[in-house]
């Protein structure tokens, strides 16, 4: 029985966006949304990039109707600017958990909740909320595959009775990527066809016969790395950067994310003089760390 559930959950796959529309289908889905956004925080280089998805689903658009979703096809290409330098993807920091798996684990899911970018806000992820219900109504096929180091595929279908269809809802979370970068690059993200057969779409629940939504990709975003002095890579100098200093320096506290920034005075030495220099600077009028 499972191995025919998964095959159903394939072969819908492979339908998604093959078919032609009928009446009150449409082949772009004007009110249904993919939207792909980076982390803000993670624009400053720090070795990782989170890359959200968030999904929104309309029931009633104009004239169409369209029930509530029981496939997501998701594939997307990504290139960057430093073919010498790596940006990839990994099982590792991409599992697909859902509770109730180890905390340690679920750190590392894609289906882990999201703090937003204030520090207080909590983004719920959509599959974690219906796994924490603890009655089955999770999605229980669920794909994520990478290929070709450039391109991905995330792939949910709901494949038994209690599995609760994608209902209508604006943005939420349907999964969050972590890549792993080497240096700074400029990352473009686009939709693309994931072969052999699954190309991007959504598919309504008691149909064979799927639709493209619009998107926000293709989605580019440029790392940089923070500014001198810029020790905790908040993208703010303060206090909090010369606490951060001391610390590592006489309180066995962790390295700064970036050496290159801690070396406020740039003699090529992480140590008591750039404190002094960054305690000058912020509070008694000093240079600007260059």
């Amino acid at each position: 029985m499972r191995k025919a559930l998964l095959s159903l959950g394939i072969t819908t796959s492979a339908l998604l966006c093959l078919v032609q529309p009928r009446p009150g289908y449409c082949w772009v889905h004007p009110c249904d949304t993919l939207y792909v956004e980076v982390y803000p925080a993670d624009t400053l280089f720090s070795g990782e990039v989170r890359v959200a998805l968030y999904v929104t689903h309309r029931r009633v658009c104009s004239h169409y109707v369209i029930d509530s979703l029981q496939a997501i096809s998701i594939p997307l290409r990504y290139t960057h600017t430093y073919p010498a330098k790596y940006c990839s993807l990994t099982y590792h920091r991409n599992l697909l958990m859902l509770y109730p798996a180890p905390d340690s684990l679920l750190q590392r899911s894609i289906f882990r909740h999201l703090l937003g970018p204030d520090g207080d806000t909590l983004i719920h992820n959509w599959w974690m909320d219906q796994s924490q219900k603890l009655s089955g109504v999770e999605w229980d096929y669920k794909r994520l595959e990478f290929a070709d180091s450039s391109r991905f595929l995330l792939f949910g279908f709901a494949s038994n009775a209690p599995d609760q269809c994608f209902w209508e809802q604006s943005k939420a979370l349907f999964a969050t990527l972590t890549f792993s970068i080497e240096d700074t690059m400029t990352i473009c993200l686009d939709t693309c066809f994931f072969p052999p057969g699954s190309p991007f779409g959504f598919l309504p629940k008691n149909s064979t016969e799927s639709f493209t939504p619009i998107t926000n990709t293709p989605l580019c975003f440029s790392l940089s790395y923070p500014a001198v002095g810029d020790v905790t890579a908040d993208g703010i100098i303060d206090l909090g950067d010369v606490v951060f200093l001391i610390n590592y320096l006489y309180r066995q506290g962790a390295s700064p994310p970036h050496p290159r920034v801690a070396d406020v005075n740039g003699d090529g030495v992480v140590d008591l003089g750039d404190v002094v220099y960054l305690i000058n600077y912020l509070f008694k009028g000093g240079l600007a760390p260059e």
